[in-house]
């Protein structure tokens, strides 16, 4: 019963005891003593081996699986004739020692990089079990691995960048501009007129060539005009759009920034005094800062980007569906108009043999033949 009450309490230190280890101890942990780690060590004598750790309310026993040592073989330590508990980092590993209180010797457990974190934990919980004291052990380790890929994580505790899902990165930040949904719609509505108003001035200028220089009309003066003071009313909108656009950027951005570092510094005020023991203060700043920074960046420059990248392409394709649908609906109904006019009977080829000249305009179509 005290052994599932320390479970619930530490299951990160408590692992499933394998049948060589059962059978090594037999009956050697007495039912009324309380087991507070069981973990084994992946290393002994420099090589991939294994060999358990356990320690009690009333000892320490060191039991082996692989290695020098008669596999099955305990070795036992009582917690008041621990003098010094200490882990020292090697090359490429780790490991443990615990000295007696009368120099007689000491033993060592070797392990693995991965399992560094969690044996820095068993050893100040050793020491705190020969002080009389409670082991103070964490209800939960820092993830040092991903649980799907299982690759290195930057941080401990944090996020894969390998498996996290992009979409929910997205609806969080987005979370963070609920606040500001008023803004954002608008900042969105302006985005869409300038990508709309960013395609205007190819189309002006193309009918000032066209419908002015190309054939001047008799009054290609006004419409010259006309056309230059669009082109110069949508250049001068798209500025004053631009500006607006700015204003909205840096408001959303500052205002979501703002409210980021206020819920940083509301979950730091919870975190756990153990959390600020392992890390720097001005390391765990500076972090934050850069964070937040980053992503007020983003908001101020990455997004409007996008968007506004977006919008015009949408916008460019919806133009030039619409430009192949308009050019292909006036071909049908021109050859439409050509099929009745060539069923009067030759009535176009009658027309330019008549005049001689070898061309007429019929409908406002010009055509041109070859006088026999």
């Amino acid at each position: 019963m005290a052994e599932t009450d320390n479970i619930q309490a530490a299951p990160d230190f408590i692992e499933v005891a394998t049948p060589s280890l059962t059978a090594a101890l037999g009956t050697r942990i007495a039912e009324g003593e309380r087991l507070h780690i069981r973990m084994a060590a992946d290393m002994v004598d420099g090589a991939y081996g294994e060999r358990w750790l356990l320690v009690t309310d009333r000892r320490v026993l060191l039991v082996s699986s692989t290695g020098s040592d008669a596999p099955g073989s305990v070795v036992e330590i009582p917690l008041d004739e621990i003098g010094e508990v200490r882990t020292l980092d090697l090359v490429g590993a780790a490991q443990l020692e615990l000295e007696r209180k009368d120099r007689s010797g000491q033993e060592v457990v070797q392990y693995s990089r991965s399992l560094a974190a969690k044996f820095s934990e068993a050893a100040d919980a050793i020491r705190n079990l020969a002080k009389g004291e409670a082991p103070g052990l964490p209800t939960r380790m820092e993830r040092t691995r991903c649980e799907k890929c299982n690759r290195l994580l930057r941080d401990r505790d944090g996020i894969c960048p390998f498996c996290i899902r992009k979409w929910d990165t997205i609806k969080r930040i987005a979370m963070f501009l609920e606040p500001q949904k008023v803004r954002v719609a608008i900042f969105v509505a302006v985005s869409l007129v300038m990508a709309a108003l960013g395609l205007a001035p190819p189309y002006i200028l193309q009918h000032i060539f066209d419908d002015v220089l190309t054939e001047p009309p008799d009054n290609a003066l006004a419409l010259l005009g006309l056309y230059v003071g669009a082109l110069v009313a949508t250049t001068l909108t798209h500025w004053l759009l631009d500006m607006v656009d700015g204003v909205l950027r840096a408001e959303v951005a500052g205002r979501t920034a703002q409210n980021i570092r206020s819920q940083l510094y509301g979950a730091l005020q919870f975190l756990p005094l153990r959390f600020f023991d392992k890390r720097q203060v001005g390391s765990l700043i500076s972090r934050f800062m850069q964070d937040a920074d980053r992503l007020e960046t983003f908001l101020l420059f990455g997004l409007p980007f996008i968007l506004s990248n977006f919008l015009m392409l949408i916008v460019g394709a919806i133009d030039v569906v619409v430009g192949i649908t308009v050019s292909a609906l006036d071909v049908v109904l021109d050859d439409i108009e050509l099929r009745e006019l060539d069923a009067t009977g030759q009535f176009v080829d009658a027309i330019i043999l008549a005049t001689g000249a070898g061309r007429c305009e019929v409908n406002g179509y010009k055509f041109t033949g070859i006088v026999a």
